[in-house]
């Protein structure tokens, strides 16, 4: 009943959201959520969005299954810049349940041409979460998100960085690439294809490679509903992921 009323206010703050003007938002909502990469484009100024969901992971070599609700919120500062604030919010896994950490950061758009749109992404997760959720210390994570237009319905989304693991024990940097291409199928509704690769997670570990496919739809010009499905294709680390979420702007 809870997720219900959830969704209900995401729908009255997007309903709000369609009652203002302003000139200078953009004319849709900019959303980076499910897929691994982040996308190039920022809010836009004045702009703050909120982006939801359910994710359910199942990782290779066991069974239990993860089930977390990322959030992510995100206010433009200008035209080219946005805070960002993310969680996995509230954890579940076996018998243990409890919030995951905080990873507040920015995104800086420093490139905007109509060749190719690029931005800088940068987040640190805080270990404040529940005991079973939370990183041993301080995790930061560094990427480029490069968005390249190739026909007026299609582009291709490129993302190229890298994330601490936050393990105090065995601490190592974990590098990832990840490239995508998104289509519009219609004028709300888009499909879009990934593939990722990610360095190894802990010393003597393997490198993983995964890919997605995300459905996302427009339900107004402030709120869009997504579903994806996550596949991993190597022997350790990810098995299967399945996520569906909202998002809306105010």
């Amino acid at each position: 009943m809870s997720l219900r009323y959830f969704f209900l206010f995401l729908l009255m703050l997007s309903t709000c959201a369609m009652a203002q003007e302003d000139d200078g938002r953009p004319e849709f909502i900019i959303v980076d959520r499910p897929s691994f990469a982040n996308g190039s484009a920022v809010v836009g100024d004045g702009v703050r969005s909120l982006e939801s969901g359910v994710l359910i992971t199942r990782t290779k070599g066991t069974s239990d299954v993860l089930t977390q609700t990322p959030l992510l919120f995100r206010a433009g500062t200008s035209d080219d810049l946005e805070f960002r604030l993310a969680t996995s919010g509230l954890n579940f896994q076996s018998s243990q349940v409890g919030w995951a950490d905080l990873s507040p950061g920015f995104k800086w758009k420093f490139l905007d041409e109509e060749a190719a749109t690029v931005s800088l992404v940068t987040s640190l997760t805080v270990p404040v979460g529940s005991r079973a959720f939370r990183n041993d210390s301080l995790a930061g994570s560094l990427s480029l998100a490069a968005d390249f237009p190739v026909s007026e319905s299609g582009g291709i989304l490129i993302n190229l960085g890298a994330n601490g693991t936050g393990t105090t024990r065995a601490d190592v940097i974990q590098p990832f690439f990840t490239v995508g291409y998104g289509h519009s199928v219609s004028e709300d509704s888009s499909l879009y294809f990934e593939a990722a690769a990610f360095g190894p997670d802990s010393p003597g570990a393997p490198s993983t490679t995964a890919g997605d496919i995300v459905f996302a739809h427009r339900i107004n010009p402030d709120l869009q509903f997504d579903v994806a499905a996550f596949k991993g294709f190597s022997s350790y680390g990810l098995d299967w992921a399945l996520t569906t979420g909202l998002s809306t702007r105010f």
